[in-house]
């Protein structure tokens, strides 16, 4: 076992991999002036072009950067770029989405678990407090996840897809659900039922959806959320068209934003490309 930067490794490659992210990071804070907001965004969106990170390491350092620029008055926060989940299971589920042969089942099942990836590396920052428990040995104080459970929130139909994913992490998470539709001509999106755990506003909140394209239901959603009282909210996709990103961050500049693969740019049909087709219709089988 090896233990870096708080985290520990039992991989040997993984250990090594994480060295070299905290060699990386301490280089940085050494020679950067990280008091400066203009330097400290320039630094992040080079990490999170060059891939730089692969590690609970540098990944942890990352959303601190991330966290900073948020709340930072003198940032334009659509300026940031999105953290993209670069672990490679998650590149090679995608991989197999993307293919225009994955069977329903087949695909519903790389949902879930790139999902579930992806919430692993999303949910590392939660809150903790410690709890006396008593082990067949002896009383040992441990942490556990304090405050109010978590909130998955689906957009219908497709984030429905992601949320086992989540809760094989957290089965006492509460699930909301909001249900929008796409107008085939405008592409706007609808509102057709929204109905969320209670307190919201004392929850951390995972909203999910497949797919980030023009980034309109995605606003919404979070419109939604934010109007019922919901404060501290992540947003997770699987795919996303970089009109949707600018889009969703300009709107909502004070959310997070995870993504698993950033695609090339959407087309005259506001499909992703090169995408995966249409999610909601792959993982339950209709047209």
């Amino acid at each position: 076992k090896v233990k870096i930067n708080g985290f520990v490794f039992t991989d040997e490659a993984e250990a090594e991999q994480a060295k070299k992210e905290a060699h990386g990071i301490h280089y940085v804070e050494e020679r950067a002036d990280m008091h400066h907001p203009e330097t400290v965004l320039e630094i992040y969106n080079k990490m999170v072009k060059q891939e730089l990170f692969e590690t609970a390491v540098g990944f942890t350092y990352l959303k601190e950067l991330q966290e900073y620029l948020i709340q930072n008055p003198s940032i334009n926060n659509s300026d940031i770029l999105p953290i993209s989940v670069t672990h490679p299971l998650i590149r090679h589920k995608i991989t197999l989405l993307r293919k225009e042969d994955t069977s329903t089942n087949e695909f519903r099942k790389l949902v879930e678990e790139i999902a579930m990836l992806m919430g692993y590396e999303a949910l590392s920052d939660l809150e903790t407090q410690d709890i006396t428990v008593k082990t067949p040995i002896e009383e040992s104080v441990q942490p556990v996840i304090s405050g109010k459970k978590l909130a998955v929130v689906p957009i219908l139909r497709a984030g429905l897809g992601m949320v086992n994913g989540i809760l094989a992490l957290v089965p006492s998470a509460r699930v909301g659900h909001i249900g929008l539709y796409r107008d085939p001509k405008t592409h706007e999106p609808h509102e057709y039922y929204c109905k969320l755990p209670d307190p919201i506003d004392q929850r951390q909140i995972v909203v999910v959806d497949p797919m980030l394209a023009t980034g309109g239901s995605a606003i919404a959603a979070v419109d939604f959320i934010k109007k019922h009282g919901g404060q501290k909210i992540k947003f997770m996709s699987i795919i996303a068209a970089p009109e949707g990103v600018d889009a969703l961050m300009k709107a909502h500049p004070d959310i997070q934003l995870y993504v698993g693969c950033l695609d090339r740019e959407l087309n005259e049909n506001a499909y992703i490309c090169p995408g995966l087709g249409d999610a909601g219709d792959r993982i339950f089988g209709t047209k």
